[in-house]
């Protein structure tokens, strides 16, 4: 219901100019005016936490799920940093769909905790994972379970490398450093043997390695 309302809500500052009474919509709506940002990226962003809401049947659904929403808010960075450049908005759409498979994984035991599955029906098919058996944690490196998130993993790896292919514009850069925190996960995930409910992938200290990751890209100027 909430979502619903923000999607309404977002769709309202098209047609109005009078800031809504929630605090949090007055900012979003004064800095959407400011920097000139595309509502439709927000209201895309929306609608793609609404369908997240249900579970994606196929790997090609999932990746439009994250592709709505992670790659939506790179493209609106991408306006936000004044950039217009069909090859930066190529690496925005691979790199959104690394971001959200790796976060898709890394939040399985969450979740689980829901007694819900990030791994979709299709590739717990393929793997011969039982929909019961999707909600614990692998049993074993080479388990249906491990297979399925080594399949994600793969398919988020493929996205990173196709993001980085690309030739983008310097003013880009800011927008594209998330890169080195997408494969230094998808690095753990696979030191972890692809179980994502390995307690030393959810510890307190990893920020303090995404942080040094982030500071590292901005200062080298790559991603």
């Amino acid at each position: 219901m909430r979502l619903q309302w923000y999607k309404e809500t977002v769709s309202e500052f098209q047609s109005s100019d009078e800031a809504p009474q929630q605090p949090a919509l007055q900012c979003l709506k004064q800095a959407m005016d400011e920097f000139k940002i595309h509502r439709s990226w927000m209201k895309r962003l929306v609608d793609g936490r609404i369908r997240e809401l249900t579970p994606p049947k196929t790997m090609e659904e999932m990746e439009e799920q994250v592709e709505s929403v992670h790659s939506s808010l790179l493209y609106a960075h991408l306006q936000l940093l004044g950039v217009q450049s069909t090859e930066a908005d190529h690496t925005a759409s691979h790199l959104g769909k690394a971001d959200g498979l790796t976060r898709a994984i890394f939040g399985a035991p969450f979740a689980a905790s829901r007694g819900r599955s990030t791994i979709p029906a299709q590739v717990r098919r393929k793997h011969g994972l039982s929909d019961a058996d999707a909600t614990k944690p692998p049993n074993g490196p080479d388990s249906p379970a491990a297979n399925a998130y080594f399949e994600i993993a793969s398919t988020a790896w493929v996205h990173l490398e196709r993001a980085r292919k690309g030739s983008v514009p310097k003013e880009a850069l800011p927008a594209f450093i998330n890169a080195s925190v997408v494969e230094w996960r998808l690095e753990r995930l696979r030191k972890a043997h692809f179980d994502p409910f390995q307690s030393v992938l959810h510890h307190p200290g990893n920020r303090f390695h995404i942080g040094f990751q982030l500071a590292k890209a901005r200062l080298l100027r790559r991603f």
